[in-house]
């Protein structure tokens, strides 16, 4: 079984057992392989999490790669069943996805707590700014409104000083 397991896997107990021969166990710790002796010593823990269990005519008739002593499953058929070891769930059951799925709703709820309080100064600066805008166009208007008026009183002064200074004029060249 050497290259065949990834270095990194973890130990698995291997459980050999034979209606010819007594039940024996092996574990795998790659790349060792450490004989339990007889018997199968597994956690029984992980009696729930049995998948499946190989025969040894499954294992010979896999793709060709098997290039091993041939299995004869017709005189004396064989079951392996794997098990993981207390070893192998501990480096694989960890909290780490509890933790990231912790961080990931502790982002959301501050993204989320950024945004409303970012929504709430927007919102307040905007009605600021409409009414200063209200305020400065009502005045506009009343400048525009006085200025307006200012604008008629003063015509009519001045159409009243032209009137008097063209009919004084006109008054003084008839004289002469």
């Amino acid at each position: 079984m050497e290259a065949t397991l990834p270095e990194n896997l973890g130990s698995i107990v291997l459980v050999f057992d034979s209606e010819c021969s007594p039940t024996f166990s092996h574990e795998i710790d790659v790349p060792d392989a450490i004989y339990l002796g007889v018997g199968d010593p597994h956690d029984s823990q992980f009696d729930d999490d049995l998948e499946q269990k190989s025969t040894s005519s499954e294992l010979q008739n896999l793709d060709g790669t098997y290039t091993g002593v041939l299995l004869d499953s017709t005189h004396c058929p064989m079951t392996i069943t794997a098990y993981p070891s207390i070893a192998f769930r501990d480096k694989y059951v960890t909290s780490a996805a509890t933790l990231a799925l912790l961080l990931t709703l502790f982002v959301f709820a501050v993204t989320t707590v950024v945004f409303v309080i970012f929504n709430v100064f927007v919102e307040r600066r905007q009605r600021l700014v409409s009414a200063t805008t209200l305020e400065s166009t009502r005045e506009m208007h009343e400048v525009k409104a006085q200025s307006a008026a200012d604008m008629v009183k003063w015509e009519k002064e001045f159409n009243k000083y032209l009137s008097h200074e063209v009919s004084s004029r006109q008054f003084v060249h008839l004289q002469f």
